[in-house]
Order: C-alpha cells, then sequence, then structure tokens
C-alpha cells in the first residue's frame, strides 16, 4: 500500500477515481484500514475491495488484463467460472476459441486466418518448447488449464511464458479435440483405411494428395499443415526432447478423430512400433505427414497461404493451386545428429507424377517402373529397372532413350529404390 501510494505522483492520487484491490485476506484488510489514517484519508476512500474477477469486471474491462495464473488459481476458492456482465461492447461468440467450427473461425477459405490460440501456441513452442523433453505427453494442472481455455474463449491475453510449454501444448492439442467436425470426419474413416494397402511411402503420399486431401476442407488442411510443420520440428530434437515422429503421431492423432465410436476411433489411430506398414489410417498418415513434411505438402495451396501469414494472422489467398515439386537437394538437418537420414532428392523430377509412379511391378519382383519426367544427366528416362542389373545401361530398358547411363547412375539418383 505505502509503495503504490509512493510511486504516484500527486496529479495521479489527484485524479485517480478508485484504486481496486482484488482477494484481500482478512488481516491485510486490517492492515490497510489501519495505514489509511496514516496515508491519506482522501485516498482511502478511493479504495474498494473486490472478492473475485467476475465482480472485477463489473468496473474494469478484464478481457483487456493479462491476468497471471496464480491469479486465476487463487480465485478459485471464490467462484468456479468467471461471469461477465452483459454488455453491448462484448460478443462473448466472437471470443469464443474452443468447440467452434473451423468455419466460423478461419472462414470457408481460410481468408480469415489461423485461430488466436493455435497461432500462440505453436509460435512459442517454436521459441520455448523444441527441445523440452516429453513435450506433447506430460499434462499440466488440470485446474490452471481450464482457466487458460476459459481465458481464451473470453478474448483475453494470455502470456504462454507465465504456464509454461506443456500447457501451450495440450492447449493445441484440446483445440484439435473439441472441434465439432474434427480434420478427418467419419466419412473419411474407409478412404484412410486404404493407406495400409499401400507397400511404399511413396505410394502412400500420393495416395493421401491425390484421394485422402481433396475430401477434407480448405480450413482443415491449412490448419493441419501449419501443425504438422510444428511436429516436423518438434521431431528434429528427438534426441533431446525423446518425442520421435512415432511418439508423437501416437500423442496426437487421437485428437483429429471423433466419430462418436470410440473403439472405431482408437482402431483408427493405432500405430505399429515394430510394423511400421501397419497401423490405423490416421496413425500411419500422421506419422508420414511428420516424417516426410516436405514431400506430403510440397507444392500443396495451403502450404504457400502459411507463408503469407502476417502478424494478425490474416493469410493471403494470392497462392494458386499448384501440385509440382520443386525441393531442394540440400538434406535436412537434423539436430544432434552428424549425418541426418538422406531424403530423395527433387530436382530431377519435374513432376509429381514422376515421382509417385516409381512402383514395384508385381509381387515378389524387383523390377520397378519409373515414370516419366526423371531426368540423369539432361536426359529424361523412364522404363523397367531390375535392381540386380546395376549395370543395365538405359538404352536397353523399354521406352528409354538411347544412353549408356547404367543403373548405379539411376540409384544415385534416386535413392529410394536402393
Amino acid at each position: 500500500m505505502f509503495r503504490v501510494y509512493k510511486s504516484l505522483s500527486r496529479k495521479y492520487k489527484k485524479n485517480l477515481k478508485s484504486f481496486y484491490i482484488v482477494q484481500p485476506t482478512t488481516w491485510a484488510r486490517i492492515s490497510l484500514d489501519f495505514m489509511n489514517a496514516v496515508v491519506s484519508p482522501k485516498f482511502a476512500k478511493k479504495i474498494r475491495y473486490i472478492h473475485s474477477l467476475s465482480e472485477l469486471a463489473k468496473f474494469v474491462p478484464l478481457t483487456q488484463i493479462d491476468i497471471p495464473p496464480a491469479v486465476y488459481e487463487y480465485n478459485l476458492r471464490y467462484e468456479d467460472k468467471i461471469t461477465l456482465p452483459s454488455s453491448i461492447n462484448y460478443d462473448e461468440n466472437k471470443h469464443l476459441m474452443f468447440g467452434v467450427p473451423l468455419e466460423v473461425l478461419m472462414g470457408a477459405e481460410g481468408e480469415n486466418g489461423l485461430p488466436r490460440v493455435v497461432r500462440d501456441c505453436v509460435t512459442y513452442l517454436r521459441a520455448e518448447g523444441m527441445q523440452v523433453e516429453g513435450v506433447f505427453r506430460r499434462s499440466p494442472a488440470s485446474t490452471l488449464l481450464r482457466q487458460a481455455k476459459e481465458a481464451y474463449d473470453r478474448g483475453n491475453p494470455i502470456n504462454l511464458s507465465d504456464y509454461g510449454v506443456h500447457m501451450a501444448a495440450v492447449l493445441l492439442k484440446m483445440f484439435f479435440n473439441e472441434l465439432p467436425v474434427s480434420i478427418f470426419p467419419v466419412q473419411t474413416y474407409d478412404v484412410l483405411k486404404q493407406i495400409q494397402g499401400k507397400q511404399h511411402y511413396l505410394g502412400r503420399i500420393e495416395f493421401i494428395r491425390n484421394s485422402i486431401f481433396p475430401l477434407l476442407s480448405p480450413a482443415s488442411i491449412i490448419l493441419f499443415q501449419y501443425v504438422c510443420s510444428l511436429l516436423h520440428e518438434v521431431s528434429k530434437y528427438k534426441d533431446v526432447n525423446l518425442m520421435t515422429a512415432y511418439n508423437l503421431a501416437v500423442m496426437f492423432a487421437p485428437n483429429l478423430v471423433h466419430s462418436g465410436n470410440p473403439i472405431l476411433d482408437v482402431s483408427m489411430c493405432i500405430l505399429s512400433r515394430t510394423n511400421e506398414k501397419s497401423g490405423g489410417g490416421v496413425g500411419l498418415l500422421m506419422k508420414l505427414a511428420i516424417e516426410h513434411f516436405d514431400l506430403m505438402f510440397e507444392g500443396y495451396e495451403p502450404r504457400n497461404r502459411i507463408r503469407d501469414v502476417s502478424e494478425s494472422g490474416t493469410i493471403s489467398m494470392s497462392s494458386s493451386m499448384s501440385g509440382s515439386i520443386d525441393s531442394s537437394d540440400t538434406p535436412i538437418s537434423t539436430p544432434g545428429t552428424s549425418s541426418p537420414p538422406k531424403y530423395p532428392s527433387l530436382r530431377k523430377v519435374r513432376s509429381l507424377a514422376a515421382i509417385t509412379t516409381l512402383s514395384i511391378s508385381g509381387s515378389g519382383s524387383d523390377f520397378f517402373r519409373v515414370g516419366a519426367g526423371v531426368e540423369i544427366s539432361g536426359v529424361k528416362v523412364q522404363g523397367m529397372v531390375s535392381k540386380s542389373q546395376p549395370t543395365t545401361p538405359y538404352s536397353d530398358l523399354p521406352g528409354s532413350p538411347a544412353s549408356m547411363a547404367s543403373i548405379d547412375e539411376l540409384r544415385r539418383a534416386i535413392p529410394w529404390i536402393s
């Protein structure tokens, strides 16, 4: 009380209308009443004791105050939920974040930008959560989680650094879990189950891009891609945070489905640790999106939109749909490892068809079909390739141009067939 009184100049003391003290203890009130006679009786008349944040909201615009977590927690002694007074200047539905359809939050085409809670959580996790052990696996205190969620729904400013990394991660999962229509609706389940039938990860990615993504709304694609980019970055620090692509997929996939049938939803999210080819459709898709983020989303329109997100969260609509792939030859670097896994060089692939038509031709065969568009030393190549004939020249392959390059060169250009 003395510190506050001394910190105010005479001008502010004179013009001060009210001085609110929230949730004072009995001892604090007795002490303040005693000091009022010493400090200033006029100043003492301006002091008001407030017992809860709901009561405070009647006098000050509570949604403009960044309230510390400790205050929220202490306020639970007096009320279970903060209630704001009815006002023509406050529209509760305008601020709701959780349990609201994506088309309402983002617009039919995502033109309204990313939801504030998603943008805040992803930004904070990128800055502070990459190397935190167990991120997306550990949970914060349930009481604080509820208070943080309600604060977002009221429109209060939230400083996530006051709550910590695990709070931001759980808020992000909770946002997806409470969507009225999940990212992967029940109508997509039959198509999602077909992912397991594809034998090669490239074939799975092609199937996802061509058969599953078109079933999702534009807002769902934008949001899903934005979060997958974060999870992809988190997985690069797996040696530190212990969150591999498998672990992240296991923790996040259940939040992307809710058909009303828990058993069915669980079956869609199952992942096998020993057999990477088996599992539920959503679990497999999630793991692929984290491990091969660039292949999954390269050239896809929503990714270009995400790059144009401004500080306000508005998304530019200037990008056009493109299915081409044009990625760098530089391997993706993984923190904590000196030699990251070699990803396919995609500069030599001129179309999506060229990369995804590479498939095994027949059960048990070591023959591969190379789609048109793959270039070796400036020469386009297509035809049948056998791994057991490493010296076969391209001129001997059906449909290939005259060239003396060997299958070994093809392997160097397309390393996933070796």
